[in-house]
């Protein structure tokens, strides 16, 4: 059983520009700010999944009662950034469980952040927070993995600071903006140097 709590506080980082940004795991109080964050992320269609898709609170309670769920049984990690009570960015780690036993000591991440917080350095805090979280309370991981739209170049580049390295490329493998663009596959062994 995990010893992560919700709103469990983890760090209070300062980015590059001086604003103070506390890293904390979410409880149900901050569903209504979750949902906010990844409404306001979606309507930018940036690149992130969401491409103008509209979470309802019934949605936000599902993907949070999967996301406890998997903290409770050391298969997650999921860690908001939030600043003066608004819900800034989102990271997670989640094992690979549909393998079942063959692949739990793989994991995908995942993050976003509000445009108004990009090149500040909160997305490489946040991503080494949970990569450090992930290592500390998911038993068994070994490797992460992401992908990355081959356009966006700041998040690649952060990627490759991170440890990471290509694996694969699936040409055209996203619809970005009215165009087919290439999905980068990227990895990274747990345990190894930033």
């Amino acid at each position: 059983m995990s010893d992560i709590h919700q709103g469990m506080h983890i760090k209070t980082i300062s980015t590059d520009d001086g604003r103070e940004v506390n890293l904390r795991y979410p409880s149900w109080g901050d569903e209504e700010g979750m949902r906010d964050f990844i409404n306001s992320v979606s309507a930018e269609d940036t690149f992130i999944t969401f491409s103008g898709e509209t979470v309802n609170p019934e949605d936000e309670h599902v993907y949070l009662t999967r996301m406890f769920s998997g903290m409770d049984e050391e298969d997650t990690i999921l860690i908001i950034a939030v600043v003066k009570d608004q819900v800034v960015g989102s990271v997670s780690i989640e094992r690979k469980t549909d393998g079942r036993r063959r692949s739990r000591h793989v994991s995908v991440f995942g993050i976003s952040i509000r445009a108004e917080y990009r090149g500040i350095g909160l997305g490489e805090a946040m991503a080494r927070t949970a990569i450090d979280e992930a290592g500390k309370r998911l038993p068994e991981l070994k490797m992460i993995t992401l992908s990355v739209y081959s356009l966006n170049e700041r998040a690649h580049n952060l990627y490759v600071k991170l440890g990471f390295k290509e694996y694969g490329r699936l040409p055209g493998g996203v619809w970005y903006r009215d165009q087919y663009i290439d999905e980068i596959l990227m990895y990274r062994e747990l345990g190894s140097a930033y």
